[in-house]
Order: structure tokens, then C-alpha cells, then sequence
């Protein structure tokens, strides 16, 4: 009898700092296990789980799971590996152990993938599964460009091998072969969520294979067995909302090789299914998509096997029936008003409006004429953009003289590109110089441009109708129903500098501020085509990146090691160093650039509903040189938009360009002072001044009487004292800095004072990012020293006995006398606190000011922030329990902070240590009184 074997390998913590520490793998990897090993569903005979290994370590445990003398021809081995995976310059695929060294040295200390491949083709077993979840995962059994099987990876001895014992494996049963499930492309990054593997909280495509094999939902067809085939068809439609393409590779395959049960009945699965129909056929009348709707509805219909849901079925079937032919209707009245069919219009309008009154989304009624005019000729447009003729050329700004600096045309003459493997000819054209800037798309806003339908194209207008958006929580795009009003990230001072690129913008809202300014300046003004942008990055030579055919990180915004970057620059910032052979800036790096064209059919009509449409440039996140590369194509769907999405504009070569008196029109977005020039509440004082009235708002003492905690199951008695009701924030540490609290050695302990000097403190880290030192944001970036020494410089100044409060103080005030879960109850709910669970935050998490959450997360005594934003740094020795002020021994910190998603992490109970000299961008405290 056949045998089933596992070995599950999870690695996420690393010895070289280069390599990011992951926060799921670990996880990722026991949950695998335990769902092979539970006898419901995987029932293999012997599943190894192996954390945080060494590249020896899973060499031997590799070696010996495809070990030939220990298996059968019929044995099924199955091989698990979730963690970073990497590519070296001849784009060979490695996988990361724990000592695995960071760039040139990945071949000598990394695992290769021929090691895999070998160990696999030496092996007995006919039956054999991989599933990677990393990096460039799709690369492991295909070349770096031909895409097709290599002789390294697949063939060997294996042909032979199987050929051998086919029969054997025909004779006992289920399906053989080797297969391999990737989670992503050969050069595609792992996306988990909404952010980049590496600084993740949930791995996006181990969920969807948990999920298909513990609830069953992988079993396709409701035969109670899940195969290879299902399971991959489970995790990739899972995966379609996201920025990753899961890969399914096989060799000498034949038959259905089964992996698990369902754990749940067909019967029940079934009904399951039909219900799910449902749920789709609704959600595709809500978008008008009739014919998908109609056509899940009859499968439910003809299955015949539930009389509710089938009843439900051709209810909804009827009232499709009625839905589209008022759709039809409607759809044919404003095609009559497009044409300008005065007479025609009119009649239909009325016909329609006496059939299904009080139906008017568009508010077409207020466009249809009273009175039928004469019939014009309709003149044919030049173009599909829409300009408005005029005799007054004078009286028209250019795009140069509306949008503020920097912004500069470049006249780009004829010529040729090659793109997949075709040469296409370019006509003249101009082209902006940078990309467009948030001060420039500033002017969009304040015209209204997202309040005037008139700028958008029809599908446009309703995806900013319909706001699409994130949703962590289900790992998909979906319409909030709230209506786009600007860009996201638009009020967030990491993204929105003058003259940083504007991210943050679907392809939709990229045309409409084309459209506006075409208009605006009577210049055909439009995104490049993909063409064009190839043509303007490489010149005439085909170079590989703008400045030549050598990667060189120096030359433009990038994650490519060792020019790690944490966002977007100005868009001037690389000028001179990596420009185009035309001059064109920032072609490479810093924000990918929407193109006009159809990333499937290559068209470059802005009226037809692509599913997607071409970005090129790479951006300030990713870290692989070919990424960056001018022929390198990528996509995404148009009303999808990122923190590195931005775009650049073109000009027709059929307008010409007249010279106007420059002026500049943009306004300048609103940015708070930096944290030194605010004018803090810090005038000489009385020397006894309370706290309360000497530290800027918001600042209040909450009050906590005596009671009793359990640490660890130890009682411990908490006698009466005061807590800040928030934690401390940049602005309230500010008098601290300007007072010389860094400079004075009375207000450090000898320990922290030692520390400071050494390590040349002048402020806490993160001071001058704009990320984190928002005036009533947390103060974050400081040790416990530093937390101390504010304490003893406020009692000083106040005439107070203030210092941090004890782990015993920060728990009786977090759980009051109930000993409950969580400072407002004992359920969990995100929306109580600052956090990352369900990757609610994404990439753009980070603290937020300390009364956002005020009202919804408070503690029994209505202390704000006790769970979530930022860890607080507590008095208490972690071990020992003393408080002793001097001591150098590791610190409690309690709480939680912005940067975790799980929620075990954010209970009043948990305890976290670190030790005295450490900081982190999610590490703050608040001060506590004696009384």
C-alpha cells in the first residue's frame, strides 16, 4: 500500500540584517503540516515540520525525504517551503536559510534549486509535489527567458524512471507525475495582501491553500478527494484580486494525483457551491454584468438539488429578465443624446420614463431638449479627445505655463522600437519631461475634476462612483461605494511633497486629468502609449536602461541592494544621472508610469474596457534589476492604484505648441511645519508648574484607584495612582529636546547616559521623517533611557514625582477589576485600535495621533491607546519584576502596536520585552504619577 511522506519547511528569521525578517513563514508552515497531518484531510504517514532552518540542515532533510531506498514508486512526497526566495545575477533561483549571506554571496551560503531537482530525479517515488511560497518561485523548473522546461530541472534520469514504473503506478491507482505549485511568476515578487513579502503579516497564497484543503473548497467537483488540478485552480482564483500569479508546472503526468479529503460531505459542499453561485450572480447584477449573471443562475436552475436555492434562482433570473431591459433601454436613450438626435431623444426619454419612472442613475432627463432644434451636421472628430475650438488662441495657457515647475516638453523624433519580439514604428511626439507632480495634479482637484463627470470616460466615472479600494480583510478589491475625492495618500506627508510624484491614482483618474488639461489648454495631451515610453526610455540603440546597458542602482529610485529606498523622491532628483538618451528623467525607478495602451490587445483606445492596461519603469519598492529594465512590461487593472503608481504626459504631434506669458497656476498642497518650527506651549514657567498645564495638548491624568492584577499568575496588589490618559506625543518630548534634555547629564541614569553618548543621540530616530512626527502622533524611535530621562526632566519641571508606570499599573489600568481580554471587552475588533491584523493597514501602516481611536478602544477608566499604535515602554524589569530606575536589565513593554496582526499580541495580559538601549518606529510610552 501507497504512503504518503511531508517534509514543510518555514524559515523567517535570518542572521545577515539584508534579509528581512518575515513574520508568517513559521506560521505558514505549521499550519501546513497540521492540515497534512490531521487524518480527515491530508492523512500522510509522516509530515516533518522544520522552522528557521540552516541551508545544511534542509539540504540533509530534502535528501532524505526524496531518499530512494525509503520509498516506493507509489509513494507520494510532498516538499513545502515558505520564506525568501532570490535570484542571483545569471537569474538562478536560491532559496534563504537562517545563515544565508545577503548579494554576491547568495551561491556560496543559499539553496540552489538544482539541489532540489536532483534530489527529486535520484528519488523512487513516481508521485511528487512542490509547493513554494517565495520570491521568483515561478522560476524554479523554467529558463530565465524561454520559458519552457530545462534539462537541470526535469530531466536527468527521471524520464527513464518513469517510463519504468508506469505500469506500477498505473496498476495501484490515483494519478502520477511531478508537480510544482509557485506562488508567483518566474520574476514576479511575493505579494501577500496589499505588501510586499518581507514586511508582511499574512502570506497571501498560503491562505487560499490552507483554506482550500481545511474547508474543503479545493474539491471542484464534489467527489470528497481534492487533486493537484483543483487545488491550484482553488488558490488561483483566489489569488486574481491580488498582484500575484500563482504557477502550476508538471512532468510525465497522468491521471489525477489526489492530495487530501474533503472534510466536508459533497451533499453539504454542494449546497455550498450552489449558495456561492448565488452570491456571484448578485454581485454581477450590481455591476451589470447580466450575461454572467444569467448565465450562474441557470446552473443553479439545472442542478436541481436544492428547492429553496432553486426557487431563489429563477426568482432572480425574472428579475434580471426585467433589469436588462430597462438597461437596454436606458442604454439606447443615451446612445440618441451621444449623437445629438434632438427629436429622437426626446421621443425615447418619454417612452421610457412612462415604463420605469423615478429611474435615472446618469440624470439624462436633464439633458433631454424641450424642444427639438434644427438638425446639424455632425462634424467627424480629428480625435478621441474632446477640445473645444476657439479663435482666442492668446487667451489659452499652455500645459508649460499652468503647471507649476518643474515641468518641461521634449520634442521626440521619429523612430522604431522592438517590443515582444515586434518592431513598431513611432511617429513624432512630445513628451513630458518628469513625472507629473502632486502640486500639478493639485490643479485637477481644485477645478473640480472630481466632481465633473464631463473629464472621465464612462467607465471611470463609475469606478470613482463605485471607490474601489483595498480590503485587507478579504485580500481583494472591492467597491466601497464611497466616491474617489482625490488621491489616496493624498493627505499623508510621506507621498504628498510638492514636488513628488503623485501616487496613489487609478489609470481612470490619469486620463481624466488628461482630458481636463486637453481641454484646460487646448493641446491633445495624453498618456503615453507603450511605444512611446519604450521608445523615450531606450533612444534608437535598444539599450536596457535609460542610461545604458549596465544595471547601476545609483542612477535611479530603487530597492535593488545596496540602494534600499523607503519611498518616492522628487522628480528631479535623479536628473543628470540617469536620464533617457532623449533627457527624459526618472524613467527608471521611483513610481511606475500608467501607459494609454491595452496590456492584452495593445490598443490604445481610452474608451474600451481593457482589463489592463501597461505600466513600465518599476518603482522605489522592488528589487531586481530587470524590473527596471526599458522593454520590461507590466500590468494591472485600471481602477486599481498603489502607493508606486504615478504617470507622465505626452503631447499629439498633430497641435502645435505655441509660446505663452508663463504664470504658474498650481496651488501648494498644505504641509505641517517640521516638528522644530512649531510654536510649542514652552514660555518660562513657574518652577512647580503641574504637567498638565506645562506639556500641549491633548494631556490629561486619569485617575486609578487601588486594586489587584495577575502577572503570570501572581496576584499583585496596584495602590492608587495617575496615568496619562494618552501616550506621550512628539510634541509634548519636543520641550524635552529644546530644554537640552540630551545634553544634560542630571536627568539620565549613569547606564543611560552612557548609551547617549556612545551612540551620539541628539533626538529620538524618525524625528525628521514625516512619517512619524505628526504633533500629536506618538512620540516612536526612543530607548527606555530616553523614556526615563523625559520622566525625570517633567517631575523636575512640574515639582511631580513622574516616571514610567509599572507592568503592574499599565495592566490594572488597561483591564480594570474584570480581568478582561482587551482594554473594551473580551472580543477582538480591528476597528477598536491602531493594528495591522488581516493587513488591515497594508503598506501604508503607521501610527496614528493618539485621540483617533478615543471613545472606541478606552479602557474601563477610560485610558485611550492601551492596545495597538505603539508599544509603551513599562518601569519593570521583564524578569525580575523590580522597578529599580538604574537597573540595565530588559524592560517590559506592553500593548501592541500599529505593526502586528496578530491579535493574541494586542491582550492586556501580554507581555514583551526589549532591552534598555533599543528603538523601534513602533516603540513609545506614556508617563504615570504618584500620588
Amino acid at each position: 500500500m501507497s504512503k504518503k511522506y511531508a517534509l514543510v519547511i518555514g524559515n523567517n528569521q535570518y542572521d545577515d540584517p539584508n534579509w528581512h525578517d518575515l513574520k508568517t513563514p513559521e506560521r505558514d508552515a505549521e499550519a501546513m503540516a497540521a492540515v497534512l497531518t490531521d487524518p480527515k484531510i491530508g492523512g500522510f504517514d509522516q509530515v516533518i515540520p522544520l522552522l528557521n532552518a540552516s541551508v545544511p540542515e534542509m539540504r540533509i532533510a530534502i535528501a532524505e525525504l526524496f531518499d530512494a531506498r525509503a520509498h516506493k514508486p507509489d509513494d507520494l512526497l510532498l516538499l513545502y517551503f515558505s520564506g525568501h526566495g532570490t535570484l542571483d545575477s545569471r537569474d538562478k533561483l536560491f532559496f534563504v536559510g537562517k545563515e544565508t549571506r545577503h548579494g554576491s554571496l547568495i551561491r556560496a551560503t543559499g539553496l540552489e534549486a538544482g539541489y532540489i531537482t536532483g534530489c527529486m530525479d535520484s528519488a523512487r517515488s513516481r508521485r511528487q509535489v512542490i509547493i513554494l511560497d517565495s520570491c521568483y518561485s515561478g522560476s524554479f523548473g523554467k529558463l530565465s527567458k524561454g520559458g519552457v522546461p530545462t534539462q537541470e530541472i526535469f530531466e536527468g534520469d527521471s524520464q527513464v524512471l518513469f517510463e519504468r514504473d508506469k505500469e506500477t503506478l498505473e496498476v495501484t491507482g490515483n494519478g502520477y507525475g511531478r508537480h510544482i505549485l509557485a506562488a508567483t511568476e518566474a520574476l514576479q515578487l511575493a505579494w501577500e495582501g496589499d505588501t510586499l513579502q518581507g514586511e508582511v503579516e499574512n502570506s497571501f497564497f498560503t491562505q487560499f491553500l490552507v483554506e482550500g484543503l481545511t474547508k474543503g473548497l479545493a474539491d471542484r467537483n464534489n467527489d470528497g478527494l481534492i487533486d493537484i488540478e483543483e487545488l491550484y485552480d482553488h488558490i488561483r482564483e483566489g489569488m486574481q484580486a491580488g498582484k500575484q500569479t500563482p504557477i502550476k508546472r508538471s512532468l510525465h503526468a497522468d491521471g489525477k494525483l489526489i492530495i487530501a479529503r474533503s472534510p466536508i460531505s459533497p451533499f453539504k459542499r454542494k449546497e455550498e457551491q450552489l449558495a456561492n453561485l448565488l452570491v456571484q450572480a448578485e454581485k454581477a447584477m450590481d455591476r451589470d454584468d447580466y450575461t454572467r449573471a444569467e448565465t450562474l443562475l441557470k446552473n443553479v436552475i439545472q442542478v436541481e438539488t436544492n428547492d429553496l436555492l432553486v426557487e431563489t434562482a429563477q426568482a432572480m433570473l425574472d428579475d434580471l429578465k426585467v433589469e436588462r431591459t430597462r438597461a437596454r433601454a436606458y442604454s439606447n436613450v443615451k446612445s440618441l443624446l451621444k449623437k445629438g438626435a434632438a427629436r429622437a431623444s426626446r421621443t425615447a426619454w418619454k417612452r421610457f420614463s412612462d415604463q420605469y419612472p423615478n429611474y435615472d442613475p446618469d440624470e439624462l432627463a436633464a439633458h433631454i431638449p424641450l424642444i427639438p432644434s434644427h438638425r446639424k451636421p455632425i462634424e467627424p472628430q480629428q480625435s478621441q479627445l474632446k477640445t473645444t475650438n476657439t479663435t482666442k488662441k492668446s487667451q489659452i495657457l499652455r500645459a508649460e505655463a499652468i503647471l507649476s515647475k518643474p515641468f518641461a516638453w521634449i520634442e521626440i523624433p521619429a523612430g522604431q522600437v522592438m517590443i515582444d519580439e515586434k518592431v513598431v514604428q513611432v511617429k513624432p511626439f512630445t513628451i513630458a519631461k518628469y513625472p507629473l507632480t502632486n502640486a500639478q495634479f493639485a490643479l485637477f482637484i481644485e477645478a473640480g475634476g472630481y466632481k465633473e463627470k464631463k473629464w472621465w470616460t464612462e467607465v471611470g466615472w463609475e469606478a470613482r462612483e463605485k471607490g474601489w479600494d483595498w480590503d485587507g480583510a478579504k485580500n481583494e478589491w472591492t467597491a466601497t461605494g464611497k466616491p474617489w475625492t482625490e488621491p489616496r495618500y493624498w493627505n499623508s506627508h510621506k507621498w504628498n511633497g510638492l514636488e513628488q510624484p503623485v501616487v496613489g491614482i487609478s489609470w481612470y483618474e490619469a486620463v481624466a486629468f488628461c482630458l481636463w488639461l486637453s481641454n484646460k489648454t487646448e493641446q491633445e495631451i495624453m498618456l503615453p502609449t507603450e511605444e512611446q515610453w519604450q521608445y523615450v526610455a531606450q533612444g534608437g540603440d535598444e539599450r536596457e536602461y535609460p542610461w545604458g546597458n549596465e544595471w547601476d542602482c545609483q542612477r535611479c529610485n530603487n530597492s535593488v541592494e545596496p540602494c534600499n529606498t523607503r519611498g518616492t523622491t522628487t522628480v528631479t532628483h535623479y536628473e543628470g544621472n540617469g536620464d533617457s538618451p532623449f533627457g527624459a528623467v526618472d524613467m527608471a525607478g521611483n513610481v511606475w508610469e500608467w501607459c494609454q495602451t491595452d496590456y492584452e490587445n495593445k490598443s490604445n483606445d481610452i474608451y474600451s474596457q481593457a482589463n489592463y492596461r501597461v505600466l513600465k519603469g518599476g518603482s522605489w519598492v522592488y528589487f531586481h534589476p530587470i524590473i527596471f529594465s526599458a522593454f520590461f512590461r507590466s500590468r494591472l487593472v485600471p481602477y486599481q492604484w498603489h502607493n508606486n503608481k504615478g504617470f507622465r504626459l505626452t503631447l499629439s504631434p498633430d497641435n502645435e505648441v505655441e509660446q505663452f506669458v508663463l504664470a504658474s497656476f498650481g496651488r501648494k498642497l498644505t504641509e505641517p511645519s517640521p516638528l522644530t518650527e512649531q510654536k510649542l506651549n514652552v514660555t518660562k514657567k513657574p518652577q512647580s508648574l503641574r504637567a498638565e498645564s506645562t506639556l500641549p495638548k491633548p494631556f490629561a491624568w486619569v485617575k486609578i484607584p487601588a486594586g489587584q492584577v495577575t502577572i503570570e499568575d501572581k496576584v499583585l496588589k496596584v495602590e492608587p495612582f495617575a496615568i496619562a490618559k494618552y501616550p506621550l506625543t512628539n510634541a509634548q518630548f519636543d520641550p524635552f529636546i529644546k530644554a537640552g534634555g540630551y545634553k544634560e547629564k542630571k536627568w539620565w541614569t549613569d547606564a543611560g547616559w552612557k548609551v547617549c553618548g556612545k551612540e551620539k543621540w541628539t533626538e529620538p530616530r524618525y524625528w525628521q521623517d514625516k512619517k512619524w512626527n505628526g504633533a500629536e502622533h506618538p512620540v516612536v524611535g526612543v530607548s527606555w533611557y530616553e523614556a526615563v530621562a523625559y520622566c525625570r526632566w517633567l517631575s523636575d519641571k512640574s515639582g511631580q514625582v513622574i516616571i514610567l508606570p509599572t507592568e503592574a499599573q499599565w495592566q490594572y489600568a488597561a483591564q480594570g477589576n474584570d480581568g478582561r481580554e482587551y482594554p473594551w471587552g473580551n472580543e477582538w475588533d480591528s476597528s477598536r485600535c491602531q493594528n495591522s491584523v488581516d493587513g488591515r493597514l497594508g503598506s501604508a501602516g503607521s501610527t496614528t495621533p493618539v485621540t483617533a481611536y478615543e471613545g472606541k478602544g478606552d479602557s474601563p477608566f477610560g485610558v485611550v491607546d492601551m492596545a495597538g499604535n505603539v508599544w509603551e515602554w513599562c518601569l519593570t524589569e521583564y524578569e525580575s519584576g523590580s522597578n529599580d530606575v538604574n537597573g540595565t536589565k530588559i524592560r517590559v513593554l506592553r500593548g501592541g502596536s500599529w505593526d502586528y496582526n496578530d491579535t493574541y499580541i494586542f491582550r492586556a495580559a501580554y507581555r514583551r520585552k526589549s532591552y534598555p538601549h533599543h528603538w523601534d518606529h513602533f516603540r513609545g510610552f506614556r508617563v504615570a504619577l504618584s500620588l
